[in-house]
Parts: structure tokens; C-alpha cells; sequence
């Protein structure tokens, strides 16, 4: 629905929601008829394969390998959602980064992608109305841990900061209180000529 909506406000975006029918088939025809500059979609694990008696992790795979070869043929991004499984989730909670191995149904996805990124939120990314942007996997690039906030009304979005970088709430509340008592400069003075 929030995709509809940013899409009715932009002649850019096209919107074409299939889930549940979306398969390889389905890709390549949008590849052919919009030629998109970049392909979103959410989410791999809900595509169709091929055939339906395959196990779930046979089917990614073969989802994964099957949209690679169709970026490279068509020399276009195309940009795949999944989630975490299990051991991933847990990672996350315990305050780690999840890895390629915690990507739902099939590592070959980790294995087929040139970029993966992990996006997670904390108390930290909320008081600034940001997610945290890790990558996990970077082809020929060095790994980064950012924070991004994204206004959608704009299509807007704001590189806020090395993730490291970034105070906690506290801290940001403590600065405030900190220059209230102690303003720099000392007190005011003023002075009459």
C-alpha cells in the first residue's frame, strides 16, 4: 500500500504487484516492456519457482541464480528482499550484525549477490528516525556501517552518519543539559561603551 502511494506520486515508479505470481518468467517481461533503470523486489522468497513440489531452499536457489543471470543479460540492478532466519534474528537481538549464512531458505542468494545489506533498527536509529545500513557483503568495495533516513514524501534520503558515530539518545540529552548549565564562553556579559 505505502508503494502504491509514493508510486501515484511519481511518474518514475512503476508499481506492479504480482506477489505470489511473480516469477522468472514474469521479471523478464518487465525487464523487456518498462526497461527499468532498477528492479525492486519483495521479496525472493515469495516467488514462484519452476516446479511446485521443490523444496523451499531449491526454489531460491534456483530464484537467485535465475535473477542474476537476468541482471547481467540486461545490464540492470535488480534489487531482492529476504529476511533472516532463525540464528540471524537471534543475532540481531544479542546486538550483532546477521551474516550471509542467516539469509532465509538458501545461501546461495549470499553466494549469486554483488551487495548484500542488512537493515536493522535500535534505540539509537530511532531517536534519530533512521535505520542502520550494513553491508555485508560488498564486491570490490570496502565494508561500511551507515545510518540512513529516507523521507518518502521526497524520495529524499539523508546519509546521517558513519552508525559508529552516532550518539545514543542519552548522550545527546546529556550535551544539551551539559551546555544549558555550562553555556560556551562562560556566562553572558554584556558591556557598555
Amino acid at each position: 500500500l505505502r508503494a502504491q502511494e509514493i508510486a501515484s506520486h511519481s511518474t518514475d515508479i512503476n508499481i506492479h504487484d504480482r506477489t505470489g505470481n511473480c516469477s522468472l518468467i514474469t521479471v523478464e517481461a518487465i525487464l523487456n516492456q518498462d526497461a527499468p533503470d532498477i528492479l525492486f523486489i519483495d521479496s525472493i522468497y515469495l516467488m514462484k519457482g519452476e516446479e511446485r513440489r521443490r523444496s523451499d531452499w531449491e526454489r531460491v536457489k534456483e530464484l537467485s541464480n535465475g535473477l542474476k543471470q537476468m541482471a547481467m543479460k540486461y545490464r540492470r540492478p535488480i534489487v531482492v528482499t529476504s529476511q533472516v532466519n532463525r540464528a540471524g534474528e537471534e543475532a540481531i537481538q544479542a546486538g550483532r550484525l546477521p551474516g550471509l549464512d542467516h539469509l532465509s531458505y538458501s545461501d546461495a542468494v549470499g553466494q549469486d549477490v554483488d551487495h548484500a545489506f542488512v537493515i536493522t533498527g535500535n534505540e539509537k536509529t530511532r531517536h534519530y528516525k533512521a535505520k542502520r545500513l550494513s553491508t555485508i557483503k560488498l564486491r570490490g568495495a570496502s565494508e561500511k556501517d551507515i545510518a540512513v533516513k529516507w523521507d518518502p514524501t521526497t524520495n529524499f534520503i539523508e546519509y546521517l552518519d558513519e552508525y559508529k558515530n552516532l550518539r545514543s539518545p542519552d548522550a545527546e540529552v546529556q550535551q544539551i543539559m551539559d551546555m544549558q548549565q555550562n553555556p560556551p564562553g562562560g556566562p553572558f556579559n554584556v558591556t557598555a561603551a
